[in-house]
């Protein structure tokens, strides 16, 4: 069931890892709804936007996409199973299909966040949004962003846009100075492309309350690189859950 009052909301980004296939989809909703996951999130992505442009990226979209109707069924079946259903639209057309879904709010990637057209399309449907800054290369230019919408967002996701990224690459501190630039009532939030739980678990300690982490069933998935399996998923959670203790948030 859906947990009340959550303090860390817990992302299980499951993106294109059930390479086309409903009954994996649903897999990961069963696997991840039980380790203890909030959100349950996938990639909605029209492959025709990439026909006669990019013929790797057409290929594997069309490989990995679903039919509205299944779209929809998905969206039910992760909802039943007592989590929350979230996908990111790649376009314009795949926005349009998750608002026909009626979701409860969408999410907005890294390379969408500075296209205003998309920006504004996304805010004309009134719905909290998600926003990861992946490419922003500091917090005041987070801030300009975030003139873009309307409203505050819902969150605003502190990314590295490589996977995986190095550790090097990334810089935990960046999310206390997200919540000290930021309006108060924006959470912020940490995208995380690292194949560990340490990096979550510390996010936490920074200051994160929204947590998104890569899931996989098997190493052969296209993202399984940058993804936790789910014994460290389950480890994971129960040290955010055991933190959010300690930290009284």
């Amino acid at each position: 069931m859906k947990r009340n009052n959550i303090c860390v909301e817990i992302i299980a980004e499951v993106g294109v890892n059930h390479s086309g296939d409903l009954a994996k989809a649903k897999k990961f909703v069963d696997v991840y709804s039980k380790l203890g996951a909030d959100t349950i999130k996938f990639q909605t992505v029209d492959p025709e936007q990439y026909k006669d442009k990019d013929e790797r990226l057409y290929e594997i979209f069309s490989r990995v996409a679903f039919t509205p109707d299944q779209w929809g069924e998905l969206k039910d079946y992760t909802e039943r199973k007592g989590c929350n259903f979230l996908s990111t639209a790649g376009d314009r057309k795949s926005l349009e299909l998750l608002a026909d879904l009626r979701v409860d709010r969408f999410k907005v990637a890294s390379d969408a966040s500075s296209d205003k057209s998309f920006v504004n399309k996304v805010m004309s449907h009134c719905k909290p949004v998600i926003v990861s800054f992946g490419k922003i290369r500091n917090q005041e230019e987070v801030a300009s962003m975030i003139r873009f919408f309307v409203d505050t967002p819902q969150a605003v996701m502190y990314c590295v846009s490589k996977y995986p990224p190095r550790f090097g690459d990334v810089d935990l501190r960046k999310i206390r100075q997200l919540r000290n630039l930021l309006d108060k009532r924006i959470k912020i939030g940490f995208s995380d492309h690292l194949p560990i739980i340490g990096s979550a678990i510390a996010a936490v300690a920074y200051g994160a309350r929204v947590i998104e982490k890569h899931v996989k069933l098997d190493d052969t998935e296209i993202d399984a690189p940058v993804s936790l399996g789910k014994k460290d998923f389950k480890i994971m959670v129960n040290e955010i859950r055991n933190l959010e203790k300690i930290i009284k948030c």
